[in-house]
């Protein structure tokens, strides 16, 4: 019986003596140390295979002369020798079989397998167990050992703890390595060495893959006590990257928890598309008290029509994006893709590259995608102080339209614990902030229109420090409300605000100039995350009750109980439409527990008014905007609307 040898793969890394089993009865792979692969089967004749297959493990018995019967468990041929350059197979499912094992002198359970019992066959020579095209089938019989399905497993495992463990000391180096990020390490650096020597030596010694195991964990307990332990030099930081597993996808989807699975991993980079939502993450444990940044190179592109359809759309104003990255409980919304851009191609323009009509390229896909990422051209930033476990990722919505979102590139660094500068940025569609958080100063930037205005910060400041930074007139807070039963009126009262702001308190500032863009820095105050909602009960009526609060993330509402603030007017959300709220403003919510028909006025000494129903923000002659709140623009033609009822200039307008 004959046949041609299939092709060999090698075996990865040779199997130590220490896995290997004296010849005896019992199940074993047969492993080939000479050539570093595994004897398996493939159809109806043998093959060597980088690892073992369950389909060849071996049954070995004692023929009681010193010979032993080798069966497979599906008795296919095992490759025996030469005759006339073809190769030779012997039936190993015959129970008559006899296979001398020889004992290589000198080394450990080693054995050169032979048989002589088919040699009438061919002729009158013994014929060898071999891999290769060896004209000398003697002087080429390659060296064999039995390893047994535990000893196999243990292997495996010993091998993964081990690439552990060096990963740790690699970890430890790296971030030990960068001493211009710290000052005055105190012992930290020798502490932590004497942790990664001590661990070497316990694994040189070590019994198997737990105690080696063991010796990886102790290497990174020692590496973020590191952390924790060294100054962080101001305005620097430890890169703690190398912590992240396959940071940058090269590894296709390894290291990660991922719900659903990532649609794809192409050319370094991963991406999900549709309408489904998506979550992707890791765990940290053990991390020290800190300031902790998160960055990614990541967009999403929502598909509202045409390349150009959907440029219009962003720059209307609307911003759909969905996705985001996170540190534990809060996120930071990414990047639209039209948002950044390059004045060149990466690509072929209408292929690879979509030019805007301003002469921005965007990438259509994950090649050129990956260019623009190397460039940091998208890149993203949470900031969370935390302590304990840090859990990180990207995640996502279900949505209404077909969104793609590709990303790449995760970066982890640490601030240590001094105060860090934070900005506050109403553009932001969510609070970068996931915890109390000692900052050195913190920057708001959002707008203001002329007269009153609803704002609520995540810190406490002064009143006359709030004045001279907003160039506000006049701070009140929410005092109390009055109740005319007869009129059907509820008045909403403000008084002058104390000295302190507190962090969370809702307020309403007087601009007096017009409309302002601000940029204002509040210098080393810590940030809170709670609002406090204020909720203020009729003396007329107890069962009359408004609240005023805010939101530090963007928001839409569609709530007939909620009233807020635009310059001098006091807009209520209407039966039909709902309002976009951006962050850092605040509203008023009925929380009246008797229904009755009321009017609602507010009492601001120089101004009594009441109010007027609106969709939205104030609306832009002229612009038209769909029942959710998002703008068209100025658009004057119906027909390039999609179906549905939109509002133009306060009126209704319906598009079929």
């Amino acid at each position: 019986m004959f046949a041609v040898l299939g092709c060999c793969m090698a075996q990865a890394t040779p199997i130590p003596s220490a896995y290997y089993s004296a010849v005896g009865a019992g199940s074993f792979y047969l492993y080939d140390i000479t050539a570093e692969t595994f004897l398996s089967h493939s159809n109806n004749f043998p093959a060597t295979a980088s690892t073992p297959d369950a389909s060849c493990l071996m049954v070995v018995s004692s023929n009681g002369d010193g010979t032993y019967a080798i069966k497979y468990d599906n008795a296919n041929y095992l490759k025996m020798g030469t005759y006339n350059n073809i190769y030779i197979w012997a039936d190993g499912g015959d129970s008559d079989t006899k296979w001398i094992f020889t004992t290589v002198a000198d080394a450990v359970n080693t054995y050169i397998v032979s048989t002589s019992e088919y040699a009438d066959h061919f002729s009158t020579k013994t014929w060898y167990l071999i891999s290769g095209n060896a004209t000398d089938v003697e002087a080429n019989a390659h060296q064999y050992a039995l390893i047994t399905a535990a000893n196999y497993a243990e292997y495996v495992a010993r091998q993964a703890a081990e690439a552990a463990f060096s990963k740790a000391v690699s970890q430890a180096n790296t971030i030990k390595e960068q001493t211009s990020a710290y000052t005055d390490p105190g012992t930290a650096v020798e502490t932590l060495e004497g942790a990664v020597s001590a661990a070497q030596t316990a694994v040189a010694s070590a019994a198997d893959a737990a105690a080696v195991n063991t010796q990886a964990a102790a290497v990174l307990a020692a590496v973020k006590t590191f952390i924790g332990a060294v100054n962080i030099n101001s305005g620097q930081h430890l890169d703690l990257t190398c912590l992240i597993a396959n940071a940058s996808f090269d590894e296709g989807r390894d290291g990660w928890t991922s719900n659903p699975a990532i649609n794809n991993v192409s050319h370094g980079v991963a991406e999900f598309f549709g309408k489904y939502a998506f979550d992707i993450n890791q765990v940290l444990t053990d991390m020290p008290r800190g300031n902790y940044e998160l960055t990614v190179e990541a967009f999403q592109w929502v598909s509202m029509g045409t390349n150009d359809e959907d440029y219009a759309y962003y720059k209307s104003g609307n911003y759909p994006v969905t996705a985001n990255i996170y540190i534990n409980g809060g996120a930071t919304t990414i990047k639209n893709v039209m948002e950044a851009s390059s004045p060149t191609a990466y690509g072929t323009v209408g292929v690879d590259d979509f030019k805007d009509e301003d002469g921005g390229h965007h990438p259509k896909n994950m090649a050129t995608s990956a260019r623009y990422f190397a460039d940091e051209i998208y890149k993203n930033t949470v900031q969370a102080q935390v302590e304990g476990d840090l859990t990180f990722g990207f995640r996502g919505p279900a949505a209404s339209h077909n969104n793609w979102t590709i990303f790449d590139d995760f970066r982890l660094y640490y601030y240590g614990t001094s105060a860090v500068d934070i900005t506050l940025d109403e553009g932001s569609a969510t609070f970068s902030v996931l915890s109390d958080y000692d900052a050195a100063n913190v920057t708001l930037e959002r707008t203001f229109n002329e007269g009153w205005n609803g704002i609520v910060l995540p810190f406490t400041t002064t009143v006359d420090n709030l004045k001279t930074k907003l160039g506000a007139t006049e701070v009140k807070t929410f005092s109390s409300i009055a109740y005319d039963a007869e009129s059907g009126t509820v008045t909403l009262n403000f008084a002058d605000a104390s000295d302190d702001l507190l962090a969370g308190v809702p307020c309403i500032v007087k601009i007096a100039a017009g409309s302002t863009t601000c940029s204002a820095t509040f210098e080393a105050v810590p940030l809170k995350t709670d609002i406090t909602e204020q909720v203020v009960t009729a003396a007329e009526n107890a069962r009359i009750s408004y609240a005023f609060t805010g939101t530090y993330n963007k928001v839409t509402k569609s709530d007939m109980n909620l009233y807020f603030l635009s310059g001098d007017k006091l807009n209520h959300v209407s039966t039909e439409q709902s309002i976009t709220m951006k962050p850092y403003r605040a509203w008023f919510k009925n929380r009246s527990t008797e229904e009755v028909e009321v009017k609602v006025a507010l009492n601001l000494d120089d101004m009594a008014t009441g109010v007027q129903s609106v969709c939205a923000e104030p609306v832009v002659a002229g612009d038209v905007y769909d029942l959710s709140g998002r703008s068209y623009g100025a658009t004057t033609s119906s027909s390039k609307l999609p179906k549905g009822i939109y509002i133009r200039g306060g009126k209704k307008i319906v598009v079929k």
